[in-house]
């Protein structure tokens, strides 16, 4: 089962390369293309994914000291597969942030 993924859940984040060779894997789930270290990017848990409904979606990361990031969401981080359900796993370039998705 999914946990229940709102504005306020809090997240985990993970630094992710995304460029092909990267440790971000393969190809982006959401258009099946690699991307830069320089693009402000994020692959969501499998709750926030929504079976790729966010995919292509701008989204503001914010950090609990209230500074945040907007990133396009281009991948899933499958939960059921040992990424972690509170895990939201930003490129390189974002820095590290612990952050709520809103």
């Amino acid at each position: 089962m999914l946990p229940r993924v709102t504005s306020s859940t809090p997240a985990k984040l993970t630094n992710n390369d995304f460029s092909e060779g990267g440790d971000g894997g393969g190809a982006s789930e959401c258009d099946e293309q690699y991307h830069s270290n320089s693009e402000s990017i994020v692959a969501l848990s499998t709750g926030w994914y929504n079976g790729g409904s966010r995919c292509g979606k701008m989204i503001r990361i914010t950090a609990q000291n209230g500074r945040s990031v907007v990133a396009k969401v281009v991948d899933e981080c499958d939960s059921m597969r040992g990424c972690s359900g509170m895990g939201c796993y930003l490129d390189h370039g974002l820095g590290t942030l612990a952050l709520v998705l809103g």
